[in-house]
């Protein structure tokens, strides 16, 4: 295999990890602070929801 494609395998990895990691945080301070998107109007969920998780994967693939 070459060194190539075990840098990409390593990423992904990497990446993947990063993300599992951080969106937990992300959500514990988002509910924490209550920044969430209250279910109501046009909204289909059932419940209260963080809506930041997105920050975390951008994070994580930003760097």
């Amino acid at each position: 295999m070459s060194d190539q494609i075990l840098s990409i395998i390593l990423l992904v990895i990497a990446s993947f990890f990063g993300v599992i990691f951080s969106i937990p945080e992300i959500i514990r301070v988002v509910l924490g602070k209550k920044i969430f998107d209250a279910p109501g109007g046009r909204k289909i969920h059932k419940k209260v929801t963080p809506s930041m998780g997105g920050i975390g994967v951008f994070l994580v693939l930003y760097y």
